[in-house]
């Protein structure tokens, strides 16, 4: 049996083996050492392994965190225009003199109405950008950030970098709304 019929009886492409190649050596390599320098391999190994569970876990987290950040932003992005006109039309009539401000219970429509478009803009982008776009040119904005997920990992890595992804997502979610929430609820259309 040689060892490309190995491989692929084993269903690895060229970047599995590459890895897998590089994994056998790095251990024989510190076997190797170990002969040289008289030293305990199995205390190097655990070692090394440990600091490798470290900074694979920091790499998935901080991998599920920018791509949970760059979903959202994109979504702002697409309201970015809409919110800023309703946040610039609301401070600017509540920077007109208290006596002249006749109109509050149209403001409070127009918040009212601005706000829900704007949040039905932006759960659709989200979606969108979540799990695909139909009309979309380009590929990945087709498929999703979960389609794509998916493709890239499986397994149990795959199940804990979604439950990150989501819990990322939804954090974003609640600072957003954070924000918007206190610049909109201290309009002097609410506030009397």
């Amino acid at each position: 049996m040689s060892l490309v019929s190995f491989f692929d009886k084993k269903g690895m492409n060229g970047e599995n083996v590459v890895a897998f190649l590089f994994y056998i050596g790095f251990i024989l390599l510190i076997f190797v050492l170990s002969l040289i320098f008289k030293f305990d391999p199995m205390a190097v190994l655990t070692g090394i392994w440990f600091w490798f569970a470290v900074f694979g876990l920091s790499a998935v987290v901080i991998y599920a965190w920018a791509k949970a950040g760059i979903v959202v932003f994109r979504s702002l992005a697409v309201i970015g225009a809409e919110l800023s006109v309703l946040a610039l039309l609301s401070q600017s009539y509540c920077g007109v003199q208290e006596n002249m401000r006749i109109a509050d219970n149209a403001l409070m429509s127009i918040i009212g109405f601005g706000l829900l478009y704007i949040g039905f803009s932006f759960l659709k982008s989200l979606y969108q950008e979540l799990f695909g776009d139909k009309d979309s040119k380009n590929e990945q904005r087709k498929k999703g950030a979960v389609a794509l997920m998916k493709k890239n990992g499986g397994g149990k890595i795959l199940t804990f970098t979604l439950g990150l992804y989501a819990i990322f997502v939804a954090t974003f979610l609640v600072q957003l709304y954070e924000v918007v929430n206190v610049i909109f609820t201290n309009s002097c259309v609410y506030i009397k």
